[in-house]
């Protein structure tokens, strides 16, 4: 089971479980939308590959990022491991795929992939290849994002910005 997290409202926010699943109806993400965390459930074993936790920093202001999409064949899930992180994983194995030094120390440098970004809702598109993360950055300023799936996985790193909306994430 997911782990209990006490009920919260922020802004109309309410804190609760949602589901989401793999396109081939294999894999399940349960998760605390508006909190920290959740869990990928193989549908035909019952076995559960990957607990998700994404943290506890101003995770009520968005739903929680997962979402899966198919990479040469198989199920990956794609879902935020901090709440300036997204990392790739093998739905089947919870291995991961997209190892990487994103913390970062105040009075060091900064590595190459530290985002100062909240991640938000993760829509992916109909062929997979694109997901939409619907987060914000401080002001508060929401900054849908799309990512190039494919071209993460073979080490492109590239996320473009759709918009920048003031006080405006988390919306259709």
């Amino acid at each position: 089971s997911v782990t209990p997290e006490p009920p919260n409202e922020w802004t109309g926010h309410v804190r609760g479980l949602a589901l989401h699943t793999s396109p081939d109806g294999l894999f399940a993400a349960v998760v605390t939308d508006y909190g920290q965390f959740g869990q990928v459930i193989d549908l035909e074993t019952g076995a559960r590959p990957l607990v998700l936790d994404r943290g506890s920093y101003h995770d009520e202001t968005t739903p929680f990022p997962v979402c899966f999409v198919t990479v040469d064949g198989d199920p990956v899930v794609v879902a935020a491991t901090a709440w300036n992180r997204l990392d790739v994983f093998r739905a089947a194995t919870g291995r991961l795929l997209t190892s990487r030094e994103t913390e970062w120390v105040k009075g060091q440098p900064r590595p190459e992939h530290h985002l100062d970004y909240f991640h938000g809702r993760l829509l992916p598109s109909p062929g997979g290849r694109w997901i939409l993360d619907d987060g914000w950055v401080w002001h508060p300023l929401g900054v849908p994002t799309v990512i190039d799936v494919a071209a993460w996985l073979s080490g492109r790193v590239h996320a473009a910005a759709l918009s920048y909306r003031a006080y405006a994430w988390d919306q259709p």
